[in-house]
């Protein structure tokens, strides 16, 4: 699978078939809209203390939540927030947003 196909392919929780959780999950999921562009829009006012916060948090929710590839790839952009190296870091959000766009509570088929 190359990046194009995986970046349109839906990210399901881990926690997505259980018919208890649908209802959080689904308004986890329509939070990360808002959560991914706050975090895009502190790191491109260069408010870089902001931009921890944000991804810190937005890593433990989504580990909570049962999203391991977006809970990672936080602690990945955190990491990258504390070198000096705008690209690597830049590459680093657009994973982040990348994986809070397809995130879906829907269980998978």
């Amino acid at each position: 699978m190359n990046v194009t196909e995986s970046s349109k392919n839906p990210l399901y929780s881990d926690l997505a078939c259980d018919e208890d959780m649908l209802d959080l999950l689904e308004s986890f999921v329509s939070q990360l809209p808002n959560r991914a562009a706050a975090l895009s829009g502190s790191f491109d006012s260069g408010d870089i203390a902001q931009a921890k916060v944000l991804a810190h948090q937005l890593k433990g929710a989504a580990g909570s939540y049962g999203f391991t590839p977006i809970s990672e790839a936080c602690l990945a952009f955190e990491g990258c927030l504390l070198e000096d190296n705008d690209d690597t870091t830049r590459r680093a959000l657009t994973c982040v947003v990348d994986l809070c766009v397809r995130a879906t509570h829907r269980p998978p088929k």
